[in-house]
């Protein structure tokens, strides 16, 4: 096997072992050469302490027993980042699938979904948007007024259940408050792209303060970076988000509280991502689309049973409309002379219906000392999914197969989380759900399924208070993910339908704060096994039809994976900052069916074996700063149907700013040095006459920069 390392994994190396030195030098310090520094220095630094609120404990970052990522809203502004798609290069072991316009399929430590072309739902990472479950959709919001999104890494299934196999991605936008606050952002950039957004919010005249809002709304406009040649058109591509939210909260009595959340959002995209030479610039006829409208609503009663006992009732309700088309061929009968005609074109139509309903009642203890002090938490949980499906494939812009689909599903679930004391700054967690989810599918190719899958999670975790600033946990969690079935006409009698997977995860890791909290650190080590590792492979039927897949998805795989997952923030003086994240990550597939002997020992897909972050913000003086930012990745493998891989990459991210009062004026950046890179890989024959299999690729964008200014009160 040939070691050597390319350029990345060196500089990958070189930034992680500089950081780690300079962690070590710096808690070699003598205290008092940093007294003698704060003395010197005539501002005081305050750091603003983040909670974690995808749990079933709200808690401070660094008590959280899990490798846990938190992203403010501070960072997402500066960084000119509209949408979630743009800070995952961020995250450790965070990464998505491209073939649509925005993040849909997310995948934490390997493990995730690729696409949904055809069945039914079956998510693997939560994504939560204000309390409500938008798994298998993405972020169907941009990232304006977003108050913090957090990342949770490993199973998460006493919290949100089959959805968070691999961990979810909880997002909350900022709630109504008795304060009157509000922002107002312009932005402009290449690419023509513009957005404006405003938020404001307060005490609602004449309610005494007990009836608050909170009201944004936010449109961002784009071409897509695509220049369809055969059109002569540089929008196809293009991207159209809007998001409206309104919040209310009423405050009955010091005991009882009311919270409701509604709110639209609109993503009316364009899809023409893909080129026969995988380029930027495109031929196709029939440029595809990809929008996603959503209606959705949230209403929470808090009411405080007693001293030290709450309930909680968590309602949601939504309803989501996606309409995804794409040119099949990718090409035009012109383009394709002399074996003309070739014209294919897919347009899907799916519709979604969600209402859920949680029962949560909570111990509460305003002595809370942990080690010393009891809590848990317990509840039910109840949903009703509903989603149609309907999918036409023409072919020289006649329909030539279509296919209509009934999905429904009927979850139940209890569960529940204790912590115990153990004295001495050490506790012991342990809790279980217990879930059970009846489905029903048919569609007009005759296929009618009626499983009941019942799946049992949780965790147990051992915490224990080094120092004050200092926790190390240990921690044991079992994941589940419901089974399905597979639709296509083609599918063996004996291959119709596969189990729940299960993923175990052991995991060990330290968090904490040094040098009066300037510096923080969390390092997690995990260890995960698979068992009934589902893998989904796409079989093309007709080599002269772009369009012919049949998609099988097996229960019968093994997988492994193991790494370490690395963030670090320093405060070095009052106006220098440093900060650095990453993550190394061994997978293999362990046992798989004998279709895909080609996966044995292979990597799981998009699961690069390392990733970093690392950068810093200087604070000039007189308001004016600056952020600098590195990020990069390995190779991973595209897809579980081939062997095929992307190549490594890093991208360099810039900002400069000038903040006085209120007021905020931007100059960004994104891929600063127009580093080309792929996010979604095919291997399949498109070209006639032929069809010689080939490997197309989805870029990711180009460099992007712009300005941003916004008024905050």
């Amino acid at each position: 096997m040939n070691r050597t390392l390319n350029p990345l994994a060196r500089r990958f190396r070189a930034v992680l072992l500089v950081h780690t030195l300079s962690l070590i030098m710096l808690v070699m310090v003598p205290s008092s050469a940093f007294a003698q520094e704060e003395r010197s220095t005539p501002e005081a630094v305050t750091p603003t302490e983040l909670f974690v609120y995808g749990t079933n404990f709200r808690d401070p970052l660094g008590e959280v027993p899990q490798s846990t990522t938190v992203v403010g809203e501070e960072r997402f502004v500066e960084k000119g980042e509209t949408n979630f798609q743009y800070e995952i290069e961020s995250i450790p072991n965070l990464t998505w699938s491209g073939g649509s316009s925005r993040p849909r399929f997310f995948i934490i430590r390997g493990v995730g979904e690729l696409e949904q072309y055809d069945g039914a739902p079956n998510p693997s990472v939560a994504t939560i948007i204000d309390d409500i479950d938008f798994s298998g959709l993405g972020m169907v919001v941009p990232m304006f007024d977003i108050q913090q999104l957090e990342v949770l890494r490993g199973p998460q299934g006493i919290r949100f259940g089959s959805s968070a196999l691999a961990g979810a991605i909880n997002a909350r936008s900022h709630d109504a408050s008795e304060f009157n606050t509000g922002t107002l952002t312009v932005m402009a950039g290449n690419d023509e792209m513009g957005a404006g957004g405003l938020a404001v919010g307060g005490a609602v005249p004449g309610s005494d303060g007990k009836l608050q809002l909170r009201f944004s709304a936010f449109n961002q406009q784009s071409n897509g970076f695509r220049n369809n040649v055969y059109l002569s058109q540089d929008d196809t591509n293009s991207r159209n988000e809007s998001v409206v939210r309104l919040k209310l909260r009423y405050e009955q009595s010091a005991a009882t509280t009311y919270d409701l959340a509604v709110w639209g959002s609109e993503f009316n995209n364009g899809y023409d991502a893909f080129a026969i030479d995988n380029s930027f610039t495109t031929q196709s006829d029939h440029p595809g689309q990809d929008d996603t409208r959503v209606g959705a609503s949230s209403f929470k009663i808090g009411h405080q049973l007693t001293d030290d006992l709450k309930l909680e009732s968590i309602s949601t309700y939504m309803r989501t409309k996606i309409s995804n088309s794409f040119d099949g061929d990718w090409g035009n009968n012109p383009f394709w002379e002399p074996y003309a005609p070739y014209d294919y074109f897919s347009d899907s139509n799916r519709t979604r219906h969600s209402a859920t309903q949680e029962l949560r009642l909570t111990s509460q203890d305003p002595l809370y000392e942990h080690g010393e002090n009891w809590r848990w938490v317990g509840g039910l949980y109840g949903q009703r999914l509903m989603e149609d499906t309907t999918t036409d494939q023409l072919s020289n812009s006649e329909v030539y197969d279509a296919v209509s689909s009934d999905y429904s599903a009927n979850t139940g679930a209890v569960f529940g989380d204790v912590e115990a004391p153990l004295g001495n700054g050490t506790s012991l967690g342990t809790g279980l759900r217990f879930e059970q989810r009846n489905a029903r599918y048919e569609d007009t190719r005759e296929s009618d399924f009626s499983p009941t899958y019942s799946m049992l999670g949780g965790n147990v975790s051992l915490q224990h208070d080094v120092t004050k600033n200092l926790r190390g946990y240990v921690s044991v969690s079992r994941g589940f993910k419901g089974g399905g079935f597979n639709t296509g006409v083609d599918v063996p009698s004996d291959r119709r339908q596969y189990d729940p997977e299960y993923l175990w995860n052991y995991e060990t890791g330290v968090k904490g704060a040094f040098l009066k909290k300037r510096l923080t650190t969390n390092l997690a080590v995990f260890h995960d096994q698979r068992y009934d590792q589902q893998l989904k492979f796409a079989i093309q039927n007709d080599p002269s039809d772009p369009l012919s897949y049949t998609y099988i998805t097996e229960s019968s795989a093994r997988g492994r994976s193991t790494g370490v997952e690395l963030e670090n923030t320093y405060q070095v003086l009052p106006w220098l900052g440093l900060f650095a994240s990453g993550a190394l990550m061994h997978s293999d597939f362990t046992n798989v069916p004998p279709e895909a002997e080609y996966l044995e020992g292979r990597a799981f897909s998009v699961a690069p074996a390392w990733q970093y972050s690392a950068g810093t913000r200087v604070d000039f003086g007189r308001g004016l700063f600056a952020r600098i930012e590195e990020t990069g990745r390995d190779s991973f493998y595209f897809d579980d149907s081939n062997n095929q891989k992307s190549n490594p990459y890093n991208l360099f991210n810039g900002t400069v700013g000038y903040e006085k009062g209120g007021w905020k004026v931007l100059f960004w950046s994104r891929n600063l040095f127009n580093q080309s890179y792929a996010v979604r890989g095919f291997y399949f024959g498109n070209e006639p006459p032929n069809f010689e299999n080939k490997l197309y690729v989805q870029r990711g964008d180009p460099r992007a920069f712009g300005a941003t200014v916004s008024y905050t009160f």
